[in-house]
């Protein structure tokens, strides 16, 4: 059924009925958007208490629902950070938490940046305002902070997905905005990634952001494949060129799948098919099943999933059987214009 919604939000299904609802969730959407501007004006006129932690604040966000690449934003910012002496903290709400494992993004976070606090939880200024209760810290980075207005904040970075920044421009439950457009004014730099899918694409997206907000900076990333890894062993590494040719089907749970493919394919890789669920999905051994039945009928041995999923995958390692191997694409994020610019603003901002 989220399935059914989401491709009704995004356009992706045209007959009489979807069209009806469409209609239905048009109307819902004028609501939410009545509903988020007087939350906005609640909070910028202080009608609504908003506070300050004492540390500086770098917020990184996005204004549609997912698939943006914010995770590798973040750990990129948080890297730099401490590459510069500085000891920060991240602050995540958690979405789409599995009972065993908790939030995909969190573990994710804890996994790639070892030694860095990721505090996990809806009230991110309680959690921080406990952590410096027993802890220092020099600068908090607040994961999907853009719509966290209760936090006030030294540098609001807003990620766009270049290839559909703003999906049909209808806010939620038409559409995947959070906020209506003008919202963007807010922000103080925007990201600005996935530029190497259409460069026609990244240059309109930025012609757009230009007109809403001319004073934000505009830096381009892209997501670079760096190896692939072993699910079960994230230390076990294995060249870009190791499944050159290879026929595989991909498995993921993201906002943005096709950007996963079109990655897979650009190695070389023929993927037979894409299994691809919502994003925050929480696997079920039935879901795993239908992928390896799926596999053994086309002949299929090689599966590729997402850092992000292969949390969550991990206590299902025991069901892939040895007909099957596993790998994980592990990337990062790379500056690729504006780099300077960007890198100085976030140091100034962590150490306000």
């Amino acid at each position: 059924m989220r399935k059914y919604f989401y491709s009704l939000m995004t356009d992706r299904i045209h007959t009489p009925v979807a069209k009806a609802i469409q209609g239905v969730l048009w109307l819902f959407s004028i609501l939410y958007g009545v509903v988020v501007r007087a939350l906005v004006l609640i909070y910028k006129f202080r009608l609504a208490p908003s506070c300050r932690l004492g540390k500086p604040v770098i917020s990184i966000g996005n204004i549609t629902l997912g698939g943006v690449g914010k995770t590798p934003l973040v750990e990129c910012v948080v890297r730099f950070l401490k590459d510069k002496g500085l000891e920060p903290v991240v602050l995540i709400r958690g979405y789409g938490a599995d009972k065993q494992v908790g939030s995909d993004e969190a573990k994710l976070l804890e996994e790639s940046l070892p030694g860095i606090p990721v505090l996990v939880g809806a009230n991110r200024v309680k959690n921080a305002r406990d952590f410096l209760t027993r802890n220092a810290a020099d600068v908090f980075v607040l994961d999907d902070g853009f719509q966290h207005w209760r936090l006030r904040r030294d540098l609001d970075i807003v990620a766009i997905n270049a290839t559909n920044p703003f999906g049909n421009r209808h806010l939620l439950p038409r559409g995947i905005l959070r906020e209506p457009l003008s919202a963007l004014r807010r922000a103080d730099i925007f990201v600005l990634t996935k530029t190497e899918i259409d460069s026609y694409l990244v240059e309109l997206a930025k012609s757009k952001l230009k007109i809403l907000h001319p004073a934000a900076l505009i830096v381009k990333t892209v997501h670079q494949p760096l190896h692939f890894t072993a699910l079960t062993n994230s230390k076990t590494i294995f060249d870009l060129l190791s499944l050159k040719g290879k026929t595989v089907c991909a498995l993921c749970s993201i906002g943005d799948p096709d950007s996963f493919v079109k990655m897979l394919s650009g190695l070389d890789l023929e993927v037979r098919h894409s299994f691809s669920f919502l994003d925050h999905h929480v696997y079920t051994q039935k879901d795993i099943q239908g992928v390896m039945d799926f596999c053994r009928a086309q002949q299929v041995g090689t599966l590729v999933t997402t850092e992000k999923d292969a949390v969550k995958l991990r206590q299902f390692a025991g069901s892939f059987d040895n007909s099957i191997s596993v790998f994980v694409l592990k990337i990062q994020i790379d500056i690729v214009d504006g780099k300077e610019d960007f890198l100085k603003r976030l140091l100034k901002a962590g150490r306000v």
